[in-house]
């Protein structure tokens, strides 16, 4: 068990220390004539950012339409606030002015040669660093928008408002407009007040792109677009309760936010005075028995089965912990594309009074473990893995929410889909000459019995009980399971379990129907209908076992990492199959033909 998930088991069960606690302010913004205004008046249009698939929430106020997110566009000569990277997705990126006029001309011509010791005649509008159809804007549009602006709005506070402008406590942003060959203009925010100064153009700031008059490239809910590179369509949902609007995605058959719940409740907490964690970027931590209620109306909190699907849908449990991460905030995953738009961020985990910001995501479920625990699905900076893990309903999680209509009881004597039980044979082990019956599902040929073939000191029985042996056969330390399969056979890798899976029906079912019908403890056994016959017999080390007639545990042939291999479990009290990795421990083995 790595430190991360060690420290994850710890905090489940111990209490945080004491930190003081504080509420989100209400969604607001502003009308044309410069009246707050709920915001669920607000347009709920979104912006797709064609260069990277990044997408934007847009606000309009009186003639003008605004992104209402920092842009985070990736660029030389930009950063993160604090060089974390987490930052940007929090605050989108900051820019030197030259970067935020586009002066390598990368994008157009109207800002080129615009930087530091130069003094230069851009034609308006700039386009800068912005997406097209959008640009840069100048003193006079920031000024435009000021004069829209009451006495208190100009004190910083529609302009923070929760749903429509993200930001830290003191920020600018950058004008196209020049003051001179050292200086630019740009709006700053500063203890509350707003005004417009000069600045010095190497300074980093962030940047909010405005549309332009004449070009349409903002698009509406129903119709938007994904560049091609990437999967599902993005779109968004208002939660009637408090005007709340979220991004939410479509990925296999289900429709999920893609935002976390930040909806203000009873059992649920934020900490907007920690700066690294704004609840408008975060979304509230809940606890599990408020969680059950806290969706907005239809939508729900999601069941294990759901989760499963989903995992599935984004090329399995292996992978899925990168899949749905987002592109930024994670540490070790440059390589993230967030490609689904599922865009999890590490929110950490938390107690009634205090936050541990880790590198973890993890969101409730519906299902409970028992009278104190209940699962929840898991991200980790240190694996691609997503995992179900149970924790103490006291604790606090994030929550996304899952669209009405996908969640469907769970009937354990009934298959997804049709069995066709394949050919069964036998193959004799020409090492020892032991015999074991086969069982060929879907493409796969299958042993439908344990390996039991003796290595010496790196294998053993079941608390070194021979007849065990017999009985389950053998255990195996990892290295060992690597090369221990007969000739004909190998150790199968994750993705010839996750195969496997798929051809039973699918990940959340597949326990119910690999498990054999005899020998696990309270009510465990499966239905076994295609003959796979997984017998619990538990795991070892060199000093102990555990788990005889509660689980089965089976080694995959890939490393996670030179310490830790994959994999699969299945368990008395579940119908599911999870996959894992582990180290130091005995498993059992079961070979698919090569």
């Amino acid at each position: 068990m790595n430190k991360r998930v060690a420290l994850i088991a710890f905090v489940c069960c111990s209490v945080f220390a004491t930190l003081i606690a504080c509420s989100s302010s209400k969604n607001a913004t502003v009308n044309s004539d410069g009246v707050a205004v709920n915001s669920e008046k607000t347009s709920s249009e979104i912006l797709v950012d064609p260069r990277d698939g990044q997408v934007y929430r847009t606000v309009k106020i009186g003639e003008q339409i605004w992104m209402a997110e920092n842009l985070n566009y990736k660029t030389d000569d930009s950063d993160c606030l604090k060089d974390l990277s987490i930052n940007c997705a929090r605050f989108g990126r900051r820019y030197s002015w030259a970067a935020a006029m586009d002066s390598s001309a990368t994008f157009t011509k109207n800002g080129e040669g615009c930087g530091l010791w130069k003094y230069c005649s851009p034609t308006y509008p700039v386009q800068g660093i912005c997406p097209t159809g959008w640009h840069l804007p100048s003193r006079d549009e920031w000024k435009t928008l000021l004069s829209l602006l009451d006495e208190k709005d100009k004190a910083g506070l529609a302009l923070r408002s929760k749903n429509a402008w993200k930001m830290h406590e003191n920020m600018g942003f950058w004008s196209s407009t020049i003051f001179d060959e050292v200086l630019a203009y740009m709006l700053a925010f500063y203890n509350k007040e707003m005004s417009l100064d000069q600045t010095y153009k190497h300074m980093k700031y962030h940047v909010r792109c405005v549309k332009d008059e004449l070009i349409d490239s903002i698009q509406s809910i129903d119709s938007t677009k994904i560049p091609s590179d990437s999967v599902m369509p993005m779109q968004s949902m208002t939660d009637s309760r408090d005007g709340h609007v979220y991004r939410t995605v479509d990925i296999g058959d289900q429709t999920w936010m893609a935002e976390n719940l930040s909806y203000d409740m009873a059992g649920s907490n934020c900490w907007d005075w920690v700066e690294d964690s704004p609840c408008d970027v975060r979304g509230r931590y809940y606890e599990w028995n408020e969680a059950k209620k806290a969706c907005p109306v239809g939508w729900h909190l999601p069941s294990t089965a759901e989760w499963y699907t989903l995992f599935s849908a984004v090329g399995g449990q292996r992978v899925a912990g990168k899949a749905l991460r987002n592109k930024t905030g994670w540490d070790g995953c440059d390589d993230c594309k967030d490609e689904y738009g599922f865009s999890a961020i590490p929110t950490g985990i938390a107690s009634s009074m205090s936050v541990f910001l880790g590198g973890d995501a993890d969101f409730w479920s519906f299902a409970e473990n028992d009278s104190n625990h209940a699962y929840l699905m898991f991200l980790n900076d240190n694996t691609n893995m997503a995992r179900i893990i149970n924790c103490d309903y006291s604790m606090l999680y994030s929550i996304r929410c899952v669209k009405d209509g996908n969640r469907k009881e769970v009937d354990s004597t009934r298959l997804p889909m049709k069995v066709e039980k394949g050919a069964e044979s036998f193959m004799t082990d020409s090492r020892d000459g032991q015999t074991y019956k086969t069982i060929k599902i879907g493409e796969q040929t299958w042993m439908t019995e344990n390996l039991n073939y003796d290595v010496p000191n790196k294998s053993y029985c079941y608390g070194k009980v021979p007849s065990n042996c017999a009985k389950y056969g053998r255990l195996y330390e990892e290295r060992v399971a690597m090369e221990v399969c007969p000739a004909g056979f190998h150790l199968p890798s994750p993705s010839e379990w996750e195969t496997l899976f798929n051809a039973v029906g699918g990940q959340f079912m597949a326990g119910s129907v690999l498990k054999s019908k005899t020998g696990w403890i309270n009510g465990g056994n499966g239905s076994d209908p295609f003959g796979f016959s997984a017998i619990p017999a538990g795991y070892g080390d060199k000093n102990d076992n555990s788990e005889e007639g509660k689980s089965a545990n089976f080694w995959c042939s890939q490393e996670v990492d030179d310490k830790n291999f994959y994999y699969v479990k299945l368990k008395h009290d579940a119908f599911n199959v999870d996959m894992n990795h582990s180290n130091n421990k005995a498993y059992s083995v079961r070979c698919v033909k090569d």
